[in-house]
């Protein structure tokens, strides 16, 4: 319980400072931003005339990271790695085909050929942050059972993160409640809108690092910071890295 505790509060403390950062220096969090995400002003969402760092697309998938991470911190599952029933699964692997879907539309609408239906910023940040929510639920027990083998703290158990089918409501929910808030105004909604995204976008590449660290049998003491400061500094030098090379999408 206490290390659920500590992971809540280092994780809303991380999404705060990101936050005070874009209050700030909002300059350095799209610059950091620029280097995965196009910043297309057609592709992106606006909060009074401000435009979030990511496109709305991947803001909505890294919203829907940060924002199941924490229920899953609060919920005390975060380092479960039990994976969840055939039927659970299936729902999952639907979930991600929204955004599947939307995005094969939109990049079919921007090439000028054959398009369905016309792509709005509302789909892309729905599907998105269903997109992200299904994939964290998918990736999170993979991601546990390789980082807390015997002897490790802290130990998961092998419960599933979802055990049963109300379990999937949140998953539902989450698109329209990310949908609802960015519909508000004002800095505060800007600020919560960053912190969310880029703490999701910093936790996936943490996640990933921490993979490679197992992969190659790194100690296990304190490899967690490590991960998350690799994961800053890689996001950072790719961002410096598109503007030395002065590169646009």
């Amino acid at each position: 319980m206490n290390n659920l505790r500590q992971d809540g509060r280092f994780f809303l403390i991380f999404g705060s400072l990101i936050s005070l950062i874009g209050m700030i220096w909002p300059h350095a969090i799209f610059w950091i931003a620029s280097g995965i995400s196009p910043q297309r002003a057609s592709h992106s969402w606006y909060i009074d005339g401000y435009a979030l760092p990511l496109e709305t697309r991947l803001s909505g998938v890294y919203i829907g990271i940060a924002l199941t991470l924490l229920l899953l911190i609060f919920a005390g599952r975060v380092h479960n790695w039990g994976f969840a029933n055939p039927q659970i699964l299936f729902v999952l692997l639907l979930g991600l085909m929204p955004m599947v879907i939307d995005g094969a539309n939109a990049v079919l609408y921007d090439l000028g050929w054959r398009w369905f239906y016309l792509p709005t910023a509302d789909l892309r940040l729905i599907t998105g942050t269903l997109f992200g929510t299904c994939v964290t639920h998918l990736l999170l027990p993979v991601l546990n059972l390789n980082l807390h083998p015997p002897g490790t703290s802290p130990q998961p158990t092998d419960a599933p993160h979802l055990t049963q089918t109300g379990d999937l409501l949140p998953i539902i929910l989450l698109g329209p409640l990310v949908w609802g808030i960015a519909q508000g105004s004002g800095a505060l909604t800007w600020l919560i809108l960053i912190g969310l995204s880029m703490s999701g976008l910093t936790w996936f590449v943490t996640g990933a690092w921490l993979l490679l660290f197992a992969f190659l049998q790194h100690p296990y003491h304190n490899r967690t910071p490590l991960a998350l400061t690799l994961a800053i500094l890689s996001l950072a030098l790719w961002g410096a890295a598109h503007h030395l090379a002065g590169f646009t999408y």
